[in-house]
């Protein structure tokens, strides 16, 4: 048995993706936002219900950094519109829109690469050779 599980009623871990758990009895946990949301509400969370974090941080439990969605879409479309861009997607049925290279070289791209993954710069435009002298150039005579 693990040693964390041996911890009284109330205790609370932060487990290994930023959240906390709360200890409620002898084999049961439960996310800490979530017991914050249903006490708030007064009611447990229906079938579905997610409870998103609004400034993006797992443990901040806060009330009101706290809301409830009615659904993992509409969690997961509040985290693309919260600029998280390492975990962002083109939703189902969703355009995908042309817009500047993030370089500013004037090339137009489409959003969303063919996985549905965000897209900020145009092929070979990561910021760094786009108009730069390569790091090795040898002295002008």
């Amino acid at each position: 048995m693990a040693l964390w599980n041996l911890k009284p009623p109330g205790y609370v871990h932060r487990d290994t993706t930023g959240y906390n758990k709360v200890k409620l009895s002898d084999n049961k946990w439960e996310w800490e936002h979530r017991l914050v949301v249903q006490s708030v509400l007064g009611r447990p969370l229906s079938h579905g219900e997610e409870v998103h974090h609004l400034n993006g941080v797992r443990c901040d439990n806060r009330p009101e950094n706290l809301v409830v969605v009615p659904s993992k879409g509409a969690h997961r479309l509040l985290e693309r519109r919260a600029n998280h861009y390492r975990r962002a997607v083109r939703l189902p049925g969703e355009p995908n829109p042309v817009v500047p290279c993030a370089c500013g070289c004037g090339s137009m791209i489409l959003r969303y690469d063919k996985n549905n993954r965000v897209k900020r710069y145009a092929p070979n435009h990561n910021g760094r050779w786009v108009g730069l002298p390569p790091r090795h150039s040898s002295p002008e005579p």
